[in-house]
């Protein structure tokens, strides 16, 4: 089950994000809420085996959906793991329309890699610096279809974790300057490493740059830490980056679904 567990970990205490049922005393139901753009969130829960069927997540839902509205949430996107009948029973009751499925890759250590294209000019990884702020968020809003504030604030949020390494990818220009074509994150804790963010500018995209980013990247993650685990996801309709991956070694684990919900119009 996905529970983004850096960000249950890193809580602002600003709203209420998490909502907990319990039984005599006993916690037995759990709802988080994590929110990545001004307008929408995506929720997951799980309720104890021996206290299902009895309405709990309804309650946890219903609570969470009063939240969202008091704080100016439209739409809510609920995780559901595929192999889920039961999640996904009650979240097409609750009138979730299904919107995309995901899939969670972990590198084959075993696996060959393809390997880079002669032609594919040099890139740079280096670590993200304060003065890299607004040209990741500019990436990010391109890359993941928010809005400038949005980036902005995903972007402080990332680089201000203290498990998340933010890396820009640069090319050197025919005078000698460093041009950004692409930035991505992994998030590395005890020997677990998961990459996101990953982003390669519009108009560099087509040349290769993506899998030498991505192999250095991989590198980058064995150089601090040669027993971590590599893992990321890729939305299953996403064609073209699945190939980068599974071609990169990575192979599909885990399905996750996604269910939209709007709550209230814009």
């Amino acid at each position: 089950m996905k529970l983004n567990w850096d960000m249950l970990r890193e809580r602002s205490g600003q709203e209420i994000n998490n909502y907990l049922f319990y039984d005599n005393g006993d916690l037995v139901g759990f709802l988080g809420i994590y929110q990545f753009h001004s307008k929408e969130v995506e929720i997951s829960g799980m309720v104890h085996p021996q206290h299902r069927r009895k309405g709990i997540v309804g309650e946890l839902v219903r609570a969470a959906v009063q939240g969202c509205v008091l704080r100016g949430i439209s739409k809510l996107i609920f995780i559901c793991s595929n192999g889920s009948s039961s999640g996904k029973a009650f979240l097409e009751a609750l009138g979730a329309q299904y919107s995309f499925s995901e899939y969670w890759m972990q590198l084959d250590e075993s696996a060959g890699r393809a390997g880079i294209a002669k032609n594919v000019q040099e890139i740079k990884l280096r670590l993200a610096e304060p003065n890299d702020l607004s040209t990741i968020a500019n990436l990010n809003a391109i890359g993941f279809d928010m809005t400038q504030a949005d980036a902005l604030k995903f972007t402080e949020e990332t680089q201000g974790s203290p498990t998340t390494l933010t890396y820009v990818a640069e090319v050197r220009t025919e005078d000698e300057n460093m041009r950004s074509v692409g930035k991505i994150d992994v998030r590395l804790e005890n020997s677990k490493a998961f990459i996101f963010g990953f982003v390669v500018a519009a108009e560099e995209r087509g040349r290769g740059y993506g899998r030498t980013i991505l192999n250095d990247t991989i590198a980058a993650v064995k150089e601090k830490d040669r027993t971590a685990s590599i893992a990321l996801e890729v939305a299953v309709k996403n064609e073209r980056a699945l190939s980068l991956y599974e071609s990169s070694g990575f192979r599909v684990s885990m399905i996750t679904d996604y269910y939209d919900l709007v709550i209230m119009n814009d």
